[in-house]
């Protein structure tokens, strides 16, 4: 077992002939300020992650949404010959308990006989100018 003394020096002219120990008022105050600088980087680098993981979550869910709207086009192509259209299309969708907005579009490639179909996937907020959280882009062959 290791014993710690510490002590310290009384500078004032005469000496009081007993120890004192602790911290001073400056230590402390100096110490609360390290740490309150370490707690708010703490606090800002927490509140990041969780807006990230919310931003992942509804980026995920996003690209089902447009993985489910894929296979829907792929079975109608596959059981009718039904040939994606060329004009924009916008579908309101459930999935999740939330509300998301599917927008299909395509067009015909220079060789004629693909057609480009792009998904984008947004959510279900009044706000045109708001990006697509998910885009899928596949081809279809128009069959005669």
């Amino acid at each position: 077992m290791t014993m710690v003394m510490t002590m310290s020096v009384n500078l004032s002219l005469g000496y009081s002939g007993h120890l004192e120990s602790g911290f001073t008022l400056i230590e402390v105050m100096v110490a609360l300020a390290i740490f309150a600088i370490s707690v708010t980087a703490l606090t800002g680098t927490f509140q990041s992650n969780i807006n990230n993981a919310a931003r992942l979550k509804d980026k995920t869910m996003a690209t089902w949404v447009a993985q489910n709207k894929l296979v829907e086009l792929k079975a109608a192509y596959n059981l009718n010959r039904a040939i994606p259209s060329t004009s924009r299309k916008k579908d309101k969708v459930e999935f999740a308990g939330r509300k998301w907005i599917v927008e299909t579009s395509g067009e015909k490639t220079l060789q004629g006989i693909l057609i480009n179909v792009i998904i984008d996937v947004k959510t279900d907020i009044d706000d045109d100018e708001q990006g697509a959280l998910a885009t899928l882009e596949t081809f279809f062959v128009a069959k005669k």
